[in-house]
């Protein structure tokens, strides 16, 4: 039931359309259970899980929380501020796209490691039910790996993980596609063109 979701004719299609999608993309109910997944998802998500229609979210994202206890995803005391949760119920109660960038714990093969996400929700309505279409792009390939980025008190360059230091126009620029533009705020207006603006 959950995997075939009525789609008839346009299975094929779906399917291809998701399959072609960047990131991970899942379709799930209002219950965190999982009906599809696109290629990218199976990929990254299952492993030696086998099937996932059917399963709740967290078992499948290999939550630290989710305590391998069947139904019990959105059930424990840390699940009550699980972001991905609050971004699924907030999408189906407004029924508009919500979006949100996300740390993730994840517990695999004995490893916990952390994880940037951002998670995109979309409600639709299908046979009288609604559904959530579910993008996941991790993001920690794109972000530091810590909080603390190195600057020089100096010249302003940014040391990168390697120990290089570059620019720091070039260091953001490269890593989150941000432009810069030069301008003088007036602190430092005021310290090099003491005279301007005065009348």
């Amino acid at each position: 039931m959950y995997d075939k979701m009525n789609f008839t004719p346009q299975n094929e299609l779906l399917d291809t359309v998701l399959d072609a999608m960047p990131g991970q993309v899942l379709v799930v109910d209002k219950e965190h259970r999982i009906h599809r997944m696109n290629v990218r998802a199976r990929k990254a998500l299952l492993s030696s899980k086998g099937q996932a229609t059917g399963k709740k979210l967290g078992s499948i994202l290999d939550c630290v929380y989710f305590d391998g206890s069947g139904d019990q995803c959105t059930a424990g005391k840390a699940c009550e501020t699980c972001l991905i949760k609050l971004i699924i119920e907030e999408c189906t109660q407004k029924e508009e796209l919500s979006q949100k960038k996300v740390r993730f714990i994840r517990s695999r093969e004995g490893k916990v490691s952390e994880h940037r996400l951002l998670v995109s929700a979309a409600p639709f309505q299908h046979e009288n039910q609604t559904r959530v279409l579910l993008m996941i792009e991790d993001l920690s390939h794109l972000e530091p790996q810590n909080d603390l980025v190195s600057i020089c008190a100096e010249c302003k360059k940014i040391r990168d993980p390697e120990g290089n230091w570059e620019p720091f126009e070039s260091y953001f620029g490269d890593r989150f596609g941000v432009d810069f533009s030069h301008a003088i705020c007036s602190d430092c207006l005021k310290k090099l063109y003491p005279g301007f603006g005065k009348t």
